[in-house]
């Protein structure tokens, strides 16, 4: 058990204790804050003791990302189940709306996710490299299944999966940076679209459609 100044922590309670911490350092004041020091203080633990769980910084945004790829997972669960989207083309719709949406409530947190500064750890984090994988999973699910009713798919599942995150990864870091409005092309609002952008990945799925996936 550490013993700090704001309470005592089993060897669990600690290592959450610091993620948590982690967490709205992020959020308040981006990664350039955080600090194995700085998550002591906050949790109220000795200097040394953050060492017990995380070797390095580094160590500690992986565990940071791990729980934001969870909760990008849930937000993404939640819109297809709020909608009751069966069909492929609806539950795309839904998914893309709730990584836009996780993207733009969480911008710290989305851009430390998929930061250069944790590609060493995706190799070496298995927890990380696994809630990562889960987060992508509806969106290759739903891919696949559109891709299966399509007469002519113009791509494999991979390449589709692949190109519908990537049309939708870069929508939301554009709204982020303030590089693109719904005002700028004529939506009305971010929701509609993001909407409007997964129809079009949802057409291009289907060659007979000429779309913008199309050989």
């Amino acid at each position: 058990m550490t013993t700090g100044k704001s309470g005592n922590y089993h060897h669990g309670d600690l290592r959450e204790a610091l993620v948590t911490a982690a967490l709205k350092l992020l959020e308040s004041g981006g990664v350039e804050k955080l600090s194995l020091r700085a998550l002591a203080r906050d949790a109220g633990v000795s200097q040394t003791a953050p060492y017990g769980h995380f070797r390095d910084k580094t160590a500690v945004l992986a565990a940071v990302a791990v729980r934001g790829f969870a909760r990008l997972r849930a937000m993404l669960d939640a819109g297809v189940a709020s909608r009751g989207a069966v069909e492929p083309e609806v539950r795309m719709q839904a998914l893309a709306l709730g990584y836009v949406r996780f993207a733009l409530a969480n911008p710290d947190l989305f851009r430390l996710m998929f930061s250069d500064s944790l590609c060493e750890a995706f190799e070496q984090d298995p927890d990380l490299a696994q809630a990562g994988a889960a987060s992508f999973e509806p969106i290759r699910e739903a891919v696949g299944e559109r891709l299966s009713r399509c007469a002519e798919p113009a791509v494999t599942p991979a390449e589709g999966a692949a190109g519908t995150w990537a049309l939708v990864h870069g929508l939301s870091n554009l709204l982020i940076d303030g590089k693109l409005s719904p005002e700028s092309v004529g939506a009305p609002d971010i929701d509609t679209l993001v909407e409007r952008t997964a129809g079009m990945v949802i057409r291009g799925l289907d060659a007979g459609h000429g779309g913008i996936m199309q050989r």
